[in-house]
């Protein structure tokens, strides 16, 4: 992060714990409120890459066969297939999802 970056990065973190519009703010102290927007609204999208993303699975809803008895779900991804009974343990199913995302 350069220096100027850090500094309207203090500026907008001091602005917004203020609690005070914008104007008000930047009265007296040697910037506009409109640069402390437009850095506001800078440093808020130059975050958003280092925000964790969203990895997708596709998910399938099926009827189960009259044998296994009520339905469930099955989630794909790629070639892996895994089905889950309507009354499969929860957390069981949380660990394997989240392994899966991995």
């Amino acid at each position: 992060m350069t220096k100027r970056v850090a500094l309207w990065a203090e500026r907008v973190a001091a602005w917004k714990a203020s609690g005070m519009g914008a104007v008000r703010f930047c009265e007296g102290k040697g910037y506009s409120s409109s640069s402390l927007a437009a850095w506001s609204r800078r440093l808020r999208t130059s975050d958003a890459p280092s925000s964790p993303s969203v990895r997708l699975a596709a998910v399938v809803r099926q009827a189960a066969p009259a044998a296994r008895g009520a339905g469930g779900i099955t989630v794909e991804r790629g070639a892996l297939r895994v089905h889950f009974a309507h009354d499969c343990d929860r957390q069981w199913a949380l660990a394997i999802l989240r392994e899966l995302s991995a």
